[in-house]
């Protein structure tokens, strides 16, 4: 791909950020982008890769038995009262370093939705790191984590190679998060190695979800500089993380998931507020990701959410913008000036790699490495225009499957100087939020959809769930009234199929 790209003439291609949309001065597309239609030579290797299938197309009867999302972060009575004793005395400290909300966060117990997150990952293409629905591809993105957790989404930027001298923290690392509080949570001052202790443990658990449920040391140095106060980037790395989770999910299957899924929950309710949770009240609430934590989880079933989602044929442009209009101009939460301004949206819109884990080489956790950033390909998320996106390439993976690990430090330090290299040549440019799509992109997406959407939802759905997880889940009086009307019966089995093709 990245040699067919490189081959195509310069009259094609659209290589800048902002492209203007028509004949307006104040509406942009999203590049970089094609600037008619998509070329032929890229169809087997975008929207999705060579060899790639989607999760929807690949699910058999069992996928859900095993244990899920085991990592999934509760708040216990010893951890919110460690972070009411560590607020008193390191509060400024958590606002400097722009964490201060999101340990806040960390208080809320947020309902696992395990439908809703099921349903979703159904459609996820681990090649492009987004959602493909029937109108487009949707993903979460560092403007999403930023709004939803009060995370900072620009700074220095955090890697392997983070300039940080290690200091002692914490006692009997590797152990359960409730003994970690116990041994660490003291009745004296604070200090600063319970200051360390306390942040490592918010990282693995809250932040990261790690799947071993264990405090481990890979995210020390990142704890001592928050600790210190150091504007880092974190929005980004988190992004980095929730993406490779869902890539987990697709390729090892739902068992024993880890990443911070509780952010892609949050993400799928803002978008869909149908699943949002009630009452959702902004007011007074200084990141979206506490209204939405502060509510009551809707009770929907897997059938009720996949079907939404392979049925969705449409969504209105305000859908696309579910954050305030404060939040998308930025101009009611940090300095308007034009450098803080373009530091900020480089991040949100460059496409680019986002370095992943902290360990080099061999280590058995958190392998360096990245994971791609494409915001091109859902460019109504940010108020733009969504027009055919320029696929996902220049990254350091060796292809869009597959991920790299650094063994040196070499790989980690070309990320950052790309990225670099791309924000001096960002400038920021007033725009007036139309989160529509061009023609093109409507007559390219569909022609995928209509290719790939060869089955039902029903036949799809009855091959997940399967007529033995149906007689299992009747035998233990689990199964919903609606999935017994839904299944077909054998005088109308010949019916469904012959009726497949309309329901997409």
């Amino acid at each position: 791909m990245e040699q067919i790209i490189k081959e195509f003439s310069n009259d094609i291609l659209l290589p800048e950020v902002f492209v203007p949309y028509s004949t307006s001065s104040s509406e942009f597309m999203l590049g970089p982008c094609f600037k008619d239609g998509f070329p032929s030579e890229l169809e087997s290797f975008y929207p999705l890769a060579e060899g790639e299938k989607l999760l929807l197309h690949t699910l058999q009867p069992g996928w859900q038995e095993k244990n899920t999302w085991n990592s999934w972060p509760t708040a216990t009575e010893g951890w919110i009262r460690w972070v009411d004793r560590m607020e008193r005395v390191k509060g400024e400290t958590w606002r400097t370093a722009d964490i201060y909300d999101t340990i806040q966060l960390s208080k809320f117990n947020i309902q696992c939705d395990r439908n809703l997150l099921y349903a979703a990952l159904c459609f996820w293409s681990t090649s492009g790191n987004a959602f493909h629905f029937n109108f487009g591809m949707m993903s979460p993105t560092v403007f999403d984590i930023s709004a939803l957790t009060g995370i900072r989404p620009h700074g220095e930027a955090i890697s392997s190679v983070l300039d940080i001298q290690r200091q002692k923290w914490g006692k009997s690392k590797k152990t359960s998060y409730e003994k970690f509080i116990k041994l660490n949570m003291q009745r004296e001052d604070v200090t600063e190695e319970e200051h360390l202790a306390f942040l490592n443990m918010w990282l693995c658990k809250f932040v990261f979800c790690i799947g071993s449920r264990i405090v481990a040391e890979e995210y020390d140095r990142l704890a001592i500089a928050l600790a210190s106060g150091r504007k880092v980037a974190l929005a980004p790395f988190i992004l980095s993380h929730l993406y490779r989770g869902c890539r987990s999910v697709v390729t090892r299957g739902f068992s024993n998931a880890g990443g911070p899924f509780w952010i892609l929950q949050l993400w799928l309710q803002s978008y869909f507020p149908q699943y949002r949770q009630l009452p959702y009240d902004t007011k007074n609430c200084r990141t979206f990701g506490i209204a939405l934590a502060q509510g009551n989880l809707k009770q929907n079933s897997f059938r009720e959410c996949f079907t939404f989602f392979y049925s969705c044929s449409s969504v209105s442009p305000s859908q696309f913008i579910p954050y305030s209009p404060g939040w998308l101009q930025l101009a009611e939460h940090i300095p308007s000036s034009k450098a803080a301004l373009d530091a900020i949206w480089s991040s949100f819109l460059i496409p680019r790699d986002l370095q992943y884990g902290l360990a080099l080489g061999n280590s058995s956790v958190g392998k360096a490495g990245v994971e791609y950033y494409s915001p091109n390909q859902f460019a109504r998320q940010f108020g733009l225009t969504q027009t055919v996106p320029l696929p996902p390439h220049r990254s350091l993976n060796a292809s869009p499957l597959e991920r790299v690990v650094f063994n040196s430090e070499s790989g980690i330090r070309e990320v950052d100087t790309k990225f670099d290299q791309l924000k001096r040549n960002f400038s920021l440019v007033e725009f007036r939020p139309n989160p529509i799509c061009t023609p093109s992109f409507e007559s390219w997406w569909s022609t995928y959809i209509s290719r790939t959407r060869t089955e039902s939802a029903e036949q799809i759905l009855n091959r997940i769930i399967g007529e033995e997880e149906i007689k299992k889940r009747r035998n233990k009086g689990s199964i919903s009234q609606q999935e017994k009307d839904s299944r077909p019966s054998k005088n109308s089995k010949r019916e469904l199929v012959s009726g497949s093709k309309n329901v997409s």
